[in-house]
């Protein structure tokens, strides 16, 4: 019988999971993982590949990433790649955008596998006239100076209760013999007992940014994905699969309608699965922005008659400022609208390199 402590320890094992912070993306290195970043992850850890299958494309080769990098959890019906606590054997690898498994054994081996980069405003690849953007029959490349997040294995000392060298490292953890249920454990342990992660999580104390550590700056060529609204994606609830919370979660979705652009959780596509995927999405897309347009006209046919609020600051009748923002929002995702444009929703001239070349999309007036 496992005592109840054990459960606070990991797995024998030096591995460790890697959160990117906010605004950061992960992306992992194409000599080690083949292009095509999206779904389950299948590949043999450790397989390289030195040499790129279209050389003229691939030029900085060994320095080129594709966004998405394989982290422990399961594909959801919404597309998102979502670990559910499970062992890592248990329940595989997927692409994600927000993190990888780094460590001897696990898919990002080595320290430049797999990194955490932000990649929204990169300076232009000086061979490039300053120039961070390639596109070639619809293929982009993006090429320039990008931040890289040190990766902090000091987040959780628990999970370095088998790995003494880096506990010691970490100022926050000390390693060392406590006693649990009356049976003494070696181990990493939090040297506050763990007091200001438990504040952290209940949203009581102040987050360092990237724990304090500073960014590194690397030349990069990235692949980019793609995001993809579905007005029909599926509710992915938050919290445990068998809690109350996620019962009412479940229960209440239907009632909650057209899923908007910024509730989407799946994860950006490599173009070839964007362009795919939206020939299913595009008929719901467009009949969710015919609704939009629909309600948008009526709505300004009274608008001289609809009161937003009234003298006493009590708000009566319609929401104006959320229709305007619910279709703002709607467009601005809206696919067709910017295949010609810097549309972060769609790939730049996606469909006029499709190989199914008489297929177009639609192009909504709004």
């Amino acid at each position: 019988m496992v005592a109840a402590w054990q459960s606070l320890l990991p797995q024998s094992s030096s591995f460790w999971a890697v959160q990117c912070a906010p605004g950061f993306t992960c992306a992992s290195k194409l000599t080690s993982f083949p292009l095509g970043h999206d779904g389950v992850y299948h590949q043999e850890h450790g397989v390289k590949s030195m040499e790129p299958s279209d050389p003229d494309r691939f030029r900085n080769w060994l320095q080129t990433y594709e966004v998405g990098c394989p982290a422990r959890g399961k594909i959801t019906p919404a597309g998102k790649c979502k670990d559910n606590g499970d062992p890592a054997e248990e329940q595989g690898f997927c692409y994600s955008a927000q993190g990888f498994e780094a460590g001897p054994g696990m898919p990002c081996q080595e320290p430049e596998d797999c990194l955490c980069v932000k990649a929204a405003t990169p300076n232009g690849k000086l061979s490039l006239s300053h120039r961070h953007l390639e596109n070639e029959e619809g293929q982009e490349l993006q090429e320039g100076t990008y931040q890289v997040q040190e990766v902090s294995k000091c987040g959780t000392c628990e999970d370095l209760s088998f790995d003494r060298s880096h506990c010691e490292e970490c100022e926050n953890c000390v390693f060392k013999t406590k006693m649990l249920e009356g049976e003494l454990v070696e181990g990493c342990w939090a040297k506050d007992g763990g007091s200001m992660r438990r504040r952290q999580l209940r949203g009581e104390a102040d987050r360092i940014f990237l724990h304090g550590l500073p960014v590194q700056r690397k030349d990069l060529t990235v692949v980019p994905h793609y995001k993809m609204w579905d007005p029909e994606e599926a509710f992915d609830p938050t919290g445990d699969e068998d809690s109350p919370e996620v019962e009412d979660q479940l229960a209440l979705a239907p009632l909650q309608g057209t899923r908007m652009p910024y509730q989407s959780r799946r994860e950006p596509l490599s173009r070839d699965s964007w362009v795919a995927l939206y020939k299913d999405v595009a008929p719901r897309v467009q009949k969710a922005m015919d609704q939009v347009v629909k309600e948008t006209i009526d709505a300004g046919t009274k608008a001289s008659s609809i009161r937003c609020e009234d003298k006493l600051g009590k708000v009566l009748g319609e929401d104006i400022p959320g229709k305007i923002e619910k279709a703002a929002a709607m467009k601005n995702a809206c696919p067709g609208s910017g295949l010609l444009e810097n549309n972060p929703w769609s790939p730049r001239n996606a469909f006029l390199f499709s190989p199914d070349a008489s297929w177009r999309p639609q192009f909504w007036g709004t």
